[in-house]
């Protein structure tokens, strides 16, 4: 996905628990996701999409739930 890039155009934490260790944020998406918000910016140079994240610390417990709109652009 280097032809595009991602711009953050709103966000919202909701905080669970304190990280008292190093967290860990992953974002797995499948190929039909990538297909479609990938398909848009070839037409249209953008295309916004949702994403919840969720952050957990070293023992894999949630501490932090992350909900946005997040854009992508293509270069």
């Amino acid at each position: 996905m280097n032809k595009y890039y991602p711009i953050v155009k709103e966000v919202q934490i909701r905080y669970r628990r304190p990280a008292l260790t190093d967290i860990t944020l992953e974002l797995a998406m499948s190929e039909d996701q990538i297909k479609q918000i990938t398909a848009t910016p070839e037409e249209k140079g953008k295309v916004d999409f949702p994403l919840e994240l969720q952050l957990t610390d070293a023992g894999g417990e949630v501490v932090a739930i992350v909900q946005g709109i997040w854009q992508g652009r293509k270069k």
